[in-house]
């Protein structure tokens, strides 16, 4: 049982989240860099000093904002894995989601300029590992399901997320590039291919 202080720190964290949320659709429809907090605290009806209260200052906001977005698509990720039961299914999936969330994209990198200004970058760049390393670890599992031995799903892993991060990048500097779409059409072909070679019984 959750003692009573237990419970403020988790109904605090709930808030937290929630607002951080409630932000993150202001981004979607206004981007980002020009808010300033009083600018954002009207926008989901709050006062800069809950805000402050919260967050304590706007550079902090803005790195727990970063690190939200990153957890939001790692819930997502999962979410895809429980519907979809093949590594290439969910890679298909998720870049369709990629290639048309063309605000939150761009609130990622707006994200990531700002935190590199205010010399944020450690606690960026350790978001950004635990995200990484989430969707190598449900890539892993995936291949592992399709029943590819441990030790060969983890090097495929690795590289299909690499890969997987490479064809997002790409399409977001040229969104309109068909070149990228076909060239991750034949990058899932070619995972299938391998994961097919991988399970393939021995002659």
């Amino acid at each position: 049982m959750k003692s009573a202080a237990a419970w403020r720190e988790f109904s605090r964290d709930m808030r937290r989240d929630e607002i951080l949320d409630a932000i993150i659709r202001v981004i979607e429809e206004r981007g980002l860099l020009d808010l300033s907090m009083r600018q954002i605290a009207s926008a989901i009806n709050l006062t800069v000093s809950t805000l402050t209260h919260y967050f304590g200052s706007k550079d902090q906001l803005y790195v727990q904002l970063f690190s939200r977005v990153l957890e939001l698509r790692a819930t997502r990720l999962y979410a895809l894995a429980e519907g979809k039961n093949t590594l290439t299914g969910v890679l298909r999936e998720l870049w369709e989601e990629n290639i048309a969330d063309s605000s939150l994209r761009r609130a990622l990198v707006e994200l990531e300029v700002y935190c590199h200004s205010l010399r944020r970058a450690d606690q960026m760049k350790s978001a950004l590992s635990t995200a990484k390393n989430t969707r190598r670890q449900l890539f892993r599992e995936l291949i592992e399901k399709e029943g590819v031995p441990s030790k060969t799903a983890g090097t495929m892993a690795a590289v299909v997320e690499d890969a997987f991060t490479g064809f997002v990048l790409d399409y977001m500097s040229n969104p309109n590039s068909a070149h990228v779409k076909r060239a991750f059409e034949c990058f899932t072909d070619m995972c299938e291919l391998k994961l097919a070679a991988e399970t393939r019984p021995a002659e």
